[in-house]
């Protein structure tokens, strides 16, 4: 008797089991089926699961946004200095040194007919122009340079436009009437084979210092006016 009553009370606790279980089946959306595991009677939601990793991930994406935006905030706020190129200090332009003004001839020792007042340079302060008497070609010198001793011995130098230079000897010397006479004892020879009739100066003393001579060719004729000045590199 004890037996059967623990037996029947069994079949009555494993029946109160499965009722309970079919109550709550249809909560999680079983249905009315035969089912071998418990995944089968109440099956997972995949829909439900799918809309959490969403919310997630947007989640994760919005965080994602804050902080680029907060990192674009920050450079907005950043001073950007451009890069100063180097300053170089130039050099301080100079004006070139005026060359001396030569020194004027001393209008005593002119007049005293000092032949030492020729001591030195003397440069040409006009133009000199010449003419060839066969081709009528018209040479012009710009330079004329006179260099003499105390004695009035001296040498000359002339540069022509073409570049031909003409060199020779010269003698100065004052002659009876205050005059200050300069020659060559020859013709001029030039570096283009051609040369220049013999030259005299007959050189009167000017107010401002310089001299003002008549170049004159005895041989040939013909005469110019030019001056002449103390060469400033002798001062």
């Amino acid at each position: 008797m004890r037996a059967v009553f623990t037996y029947g009370g069994s079949v009555v606790l494993v029946g109160l089991v499965l009722w309970a279980a079919l109550a709550v089946l249809p909560a999680c959306g079983a249905q009315n089926r035969i089912a071998w595991t418990w995944s089968d009677w109440c099956p997972v939601n995949t829909s439900l699961a799918a809309e959490n990793q969403l919310a997630s991930l947007t989640d994760a994406n919005r965080s994602l946004e804050r902080a680029i935006l907060q990192r674009e905030r920050e450079l907005a706020a950043l001073q950007c200095v451009p890069d100063v190129p180097v300053q170089i200090a130039e050099p301080k332009q100079t004006e070139p040194e005026k060359p001396p003004l030569p020194e004027k001839i001393d209008r005593k020792d002119w007049n005293d007919r000092r032949i030492g007042l020729l001591e030195g340079c003397w440069e040409l302060e006009s133009r000199f122009v010449t003419n060839n008497r066969e081709t009528g070609e018209t040479s012009r010198y710009n330079v004329w340079e006179m260099c003499f001793d105390a004695a009035g011995k001296g040498r000359e130098e002339m540069l022509a436009d073409n570049g031909a230079t003409c060199e020779g000897p010269v003698q100065g010397r004052f002659d009876g009437n205050g005059k200050l006479i300069i020659e060559e004892p020859a013709n001029l020879q030039c570096s283009d084979g051609e040369y220049i009739y013999r030259l005299r100066s007959a050189c009167e003393l000017n107010d401002n210092g310089t001299a003002s001579c008549v170049v004159s060719q005895p041989e040939v004729g013909g005469s110019t006016t030019v001056e002449f000045r103390r060469s400033a590199r002798d001062n």
